[in-house]
């Protein structure tokens, strides 16, 4: 299992540990899932049958990792999933790595991988961009947005319902435009050797 995965379930079971009677859907809520069913797919990557198992695990302390098998160096590290593709506000294509993030983010946060270079010279295609939906756009903050019928845009704060346009729309959009998807709060470039 990934060391994202392996933070999800240990950020469930805490959860549970603090509140042994809660529902499935309460526990999909505190994790930021609109389904109840991601519940469900994490408990399956770890082999448990049902929430009745994972209650009694998490309760017990017996889950088959620790925390200190995650974050030895720094609190403020931690793995975020990589989405691939962005399909639509509620449906991520996740890649099979994880990336370890540097600055402090929510449970809700990714790294999203720039699919092409429509964004050039400043993001360029394979950028990771670190995006936090917990986090609200302040003054000329860069955030990601769907907008539909044009898909996933970077867009820019101007004002509170005022935002700059992506390079392929016309004129400013106002917040009921789109559906925001999270502030983009560092870019990762890698870059290669020079030979």
């Amino acid at each position: 299992m990934s060391n994202y995965g392996k933070q999800v379930i240990l950020e469930m079971a805490r959860f549970v540990r603090e509140n042994p009677s809660a529902t499935v859907s309460q526990l999909a809520e505190h994790m930021g899932w609109a389904e109840n069913r991601s519940v469900y797919y994490w408990l399956n990557q770890t082999g448990f049958t049902g929430i009745k198992d994972f209650r009694k695990a998490a309760i017990d302390r017996t889950l088959p990792f620790s925390e200190k098998e995650l974050l030895k160096e720094s609190p403020l590290k931690t793995y975020i999933p990589i989405i691939r593709r962005i399909n639509s506000p509620r449906h991520f294509e996740y890649a099979d790595e994880d990336f370890l993030c540097q600055v402090k983010t929510s449970p809700q946060a990714f790294a999203y991988t720039v699919p092409d270079s429509r964004w050039s010279p400043m993001i360029l295609e394979g950028d990771l961009l670190v995006v936090d939906p917990a986090v609200k756009p302040v003054d000329k903050s860069f955030f990601l947005a769907w907008v539909s019928g044009a898909g996933t845009l970077i867009l820019r704060k101007i004002t509170d319902d005022c935002f700059a346009q992506d390079l392929y729309l016309d004129g400013h959009l106002k917040s009921s435009d789109f559906s925001f998807i999270g502030t983009i709060l560092l870019l990762y470039r890698i870059t290669e050797p020079k030979q």
